[in-house]
């Protein structure tokens, strides 16, 4: 079977993965069971979906409380709109550590150092109108 078109390289292009994060879990985990958590958790992702989906965007869930969301091109007051909507949604807050490489697994530990940056800093945990939080590593 002939597949028309071909591969590009990875010099070609560019690829955007955000790590989302659920703020503050563990308010959650000292008064849920792990049912209801894991529901809650398959809400936000479902929330998610339908969201990014609209952006052409992939949303993927790894566990625990933590997302994928392939992106390219989806902007930084894209994301903050729709994990406010999910917010909205789901009365779940996020933050979202987003990394932009050359390669899948360059953009993806990007995207976790930056999360793991506002983990370490705590930015906007006391004040709630600056949620959701998005920080932006980039090696292009």
């Amino acid at each position: 079977m002939a597949v028309e078109g071909s591969l590009k390289s990875g010099k070609d292009g560019f690829v955007q993965i955000a790590h989302v994060d659920v703020n503050n879990i563990t308010r959650l985990t000292d008064s849920w069971s792990a049912y209801d958590i894991f529901v809650s958790m398959l809400k936000a992702y479902g929330a998610m979906a339908e969201e990014f989906l609209r952006m052409d965007s992939l949303v993927f869930f790894i566990g625990g409380d933590n997302f994928l969301v392939v992106s390219n091109g989806v902007t930084e007051d894209d994301y903050k709109e729709a994990l406010r909507r999910v917010s909205e949604k789901t009365g779940l807050e996020m933050k979202a550590g987003i990394g932009i490489g050359r390669s899948a697994t360059e953009t993806l530990e990007l995207a976790s150092k930056a999360l793991d940056k506002i983990r370490r800093t705590k930015t906007g945990q006391k004040d709630p109108s600056s949620f959701p939080v998005i920080l932006i590593e980039s090696k292009l």
